[in-house]
C-alpha cells in the first residue's frame, strides 16, 4: 500500500501528538488537514504514474495537523531513495 508509515523519529511524535506505535502502518494522510488529506493520494498516484515531479525534491510550507486537531505551518522537504522506492520527508 501507498503513503504507509514505516519509520517516525521522537521529534515527530512529540510535534504531532502520537506515540511510535499510533503512526506506525498508517496513511501519512493522519498528519494533514482533511481538505489536503481528501486530494493527497490522487498526487501520489500521478507522480508514480508519469513520474513528473512536483512536490518531490523540494520544499515547501504546508498546513500540518496534530492529533487533537490543531493545524500548525510545517516545511515539508520530499525525496525518493534510490533503489528502495521509500520517500522520504
Amino acid at each position: 500500500e501507498q503513503c504507509i508509515i514505516e519509520m517516525v523519529n521522537q521529534t515527530s511524535c512529540e510535534m504531532f501528538g502520537w506515540t511510535e506505535e499510533e503512526f506506525i502502518g498508517q496513511n501519512i494522510r493522519m498528519i494533514m488537514p482533511k481538505h489536503v488529506a481528501s486530494r493527497h493520494d490522487s498526487y501520489v498516484a500521478r507522480y508514480l504514474q508519469t513520474g513528473i515531479k512536483k512536490m518531490m525534491g523540494t520544499q515547501r510550507e504546508v498546513t500540518a495537523q496534530r492529533k487533537d486537531g490543531s493545524t500548525f505551518p510545517c516545511v515539508l522537504g520530499l525525496s525518493q531513495c534510490k533503489n528502495s522506492g521509500l520517500i522520504c520527508g
